[in-house]
């Protein structure tokens, strides 16, 4: 009974050791009136991390599996915000200004991905 206690403590704690680790951290620069695009595609869940790093406010929007897109955040300067992406869905990061944006992000769950900057519409 023992060794089956310890045998559940260690797979618990190296499912939090694997699920903590599967993290990304980035500084996003996002050229004038461009986008920043993620997951675009099949992937599992995620959760993003943002903080705008710059003096211009930064939208973010997520398209949904039905191609519908909705804006879910305005960054302020400053300003830190945390975003659940639902499985297959797309979150996008536009710089609407003339000025370069900073944004840091942190992408936890599903960081199989694909990103890429892309002109804004």
């Amino acid at each position: 009974m023992k060794q089956s206690i310890i045998k559940i403590i260690f797979a618990t704690f190296l499912s939090v050791l694997i699920f903590s680790s599967c993290a990304l951290t980035s500084g996003l620069t996002i050229e004038p009136n461009k986008s920043f695009e993620l997951g675009s595609g099949n992937h599992g869940s995620y959760t993003v991390t943002a903080t705008n790093k710059r003096n211009m406010p930064i939208d973010v929007y997520q398209i949904n599996e039905q191609k519908v897109q909705t804006l879910v955040a305005t960054l302020q300067p400053g300003a830190t915000e945390t975003l659940r992406v639902a499985a297959n869905n797309t979150l996008i990061l536009k710089n609407n200004s003339n000025d370069t944006a900073l944004v840091n992000v942190k992408i936890n769950g599903d960081t199989q991905l694909s990103m890429g900057y892309k002109e804004n519409k």
